[in-house]
């Protein structure tokens, strides 16, 4: 049996080199979780540990080292594969350097290398094409550079505090503790290191073209067909007009837009566009406890008009069991930045049962 999975295996392997990725992104994701499990479920101890001792950290070493190497950069910029002394020329890098890291990243599949009559050529599969982005690396590079420290604290943070629920306070996350930042939040933080919080917005731009939209996923024509025209400005959806809010920080650095108003609001604060037709929270509450949560919910029903206003809420809602690694990852990223967590069904619905 093993023989015949391991062959039917490696034929869908040879398929998908031929043919690419499926065009269905559910079938693909599907795909890509039952491989993962498979692979965990193959691990041995060795296994196991090798991965987290050496694996994941040589990865994110090599990646980076790739980056400022321009190798991902000169890869996306040929028209076809690129052999191993014009790689070696345009990098300036010692060819017994260079052959250990172009190793290295065609065994992590963010480089791919195919004979040619001459030797070995390199090329770049679609899936790395954003580390040749000099906006997207650059982002990445100082993403990682404030995110990986505060991911290390967090065990020795949870440990101090004889593991009780860092769900209180934002100002003292793991974030906080890597980088000496006690009593202030991630936003503060942000604000305080303008160049990383300009690439962390351009981490999750690029990340949320990923998510589904909100077209994709809500009806907007029960929006338009509701609008009435002599009610207030919408916040989200209207025939014609789009509102964004957000702080001044992010609000300065957005694209300027005839259909769409950018306007400066810390939604903590009052709502200052009352009777909108939806006010859309998109990846918001997730970043805040229940109290601040119910404080912004509460800002939002205090200016909708009854009947007729409603609050849209785009996050990401874990399941109760069959964890898969994206959203577990992102519920301890949540807790590691912003003392917070993804919510449940379960854990969600304090928030609007408060409210009524």
């Amino acid at each position: 049996m093993s023989e015949d999975l391991l062959a039917r295996i490696e034929v869908y392997e040879k398929t998908l080199a031929q043919e690419g990725l499926p065009k269905d992104p559910l079938v693909r994701k599907r795909l890509q979780q039952s491989a993962q499990r498979l692979s965990r479920s193959l691990e041995d101890n060795f296994d196991l540990t090798h991965r987290l001792l050496c694996s994941v950290p040589v990865e994110l070493a090599v990646t980076r080292i790739g980056i400022n190497m321009g190798i991902y950069r000169m890869l996306a910029s040929s028209g076809s594969p690129v052999p191993f002394e014009k790689l070696q020329k345009s990098t300036g890098a010692d060819p017994s350097l260079l052959s250990p890291i172009l190793n290295a990243l065609i065994a992590f599949k963010s480089v791919v290398d195919k004979p040619q009559s001459e030797g070995l050529a390199y090329s770049l599969p679609d899936s790395a094409r954003y580390l040749a982005d000099p906006i997207f690396s650059k982002a990445y590079l100082e993403c990682m550079d404030f995110m990986v420290p505060s991911f290390t604290a967090l065990p020795q943070k949870l440990a101090a505090e004889q593991y009780k629920s860092p769900q209180t306070d934002p100002q003292h996350a793991a974030l906080q503790v890597a980088h000496q930042q006690e009593g202030t939040t991630i936003f503060d933080f942000l604000v305080a290191n303008p160049d990383v919080a300009s690439s962390f917005s351009q981490l999750m731009t690029t990340w949320g073209l990923h998510d589904p939209q909100l077209h994709e996923i809500y009806p907007i024509d029960r929006l338009q067909s509701g609008f009435e025209s002599s009610n207030s400005d919408v916040i989200l959806v209207d025939v014609g007009r789009i509102i964004v809010q957000d702080l001044l920080q992010i609000i300065a650095n957005a694209p300027p837009s005839n259909l769409v108003e950018h306007q400066v609001h810390d939604f903590f604060t009052e709502q200052p566009v009352k009777g909108a037709r939806a006010y859309y929270l998109r990846r918001v509450l997730h970043d805040w406890n229940d109290e601040e949560a119910v404080k912004t919910l509460t800002n939002l029903n205090d200016a909708m008009t009854p009947e007729y206003s409603k609050v849209l809420v785009h996050d990401h809602v874990l399941p109760d069991s069959g964890q898969e690694i994206v959203p577990v990852a992102q519920d301890i990223t949540m807790m590691t930045l912003c003392a917070t967590r993804e919510r449940t069904n379960g854990s969600g619905r304090p928030c609007f049962l408060e409210l009524g």
